[in-house]
């Protein structure tokens, strides 16, 4: 899917702002608010696992906007006991 710049930086910037919120969330704060796009969002400790999932979707579009497309992903694992 293509997007544009203006929609890429928005999912950058509500990224930024999630991961923000959900920080507050798991240092002890019991309500986070956020703006995202001039809304205001509030989020309680019972939205981590939202946060969650919300980040992992925004991570990836932004990573296949930002991969080109004939990329290649790949890793190796290596066990630091040989095995």
């Amino acid at each position: 899917m293509s997007y544009t710049a203006e929609q890429i930086q928005s999912f950058r910037d509500e990224l930024t702002a999630l991961r923000d919120a959900r920080t507050k969330l798991l240092s002890g704060r019991l309500v986070a608010r956020i703006v995202i796009d001039g809304e205001v969002a509030e989020y309680h400790r019972v939205d981590i696992k939202y946060l969650n999932t919300r980040i992992g979707e925004l991570q990836t579009m932004i990573a296949s906007v930002d991969a080109p497309d004939d990329a290649v992903t790949a890793f190796v694992i290596r066990s630091g006991k040989g095995l």
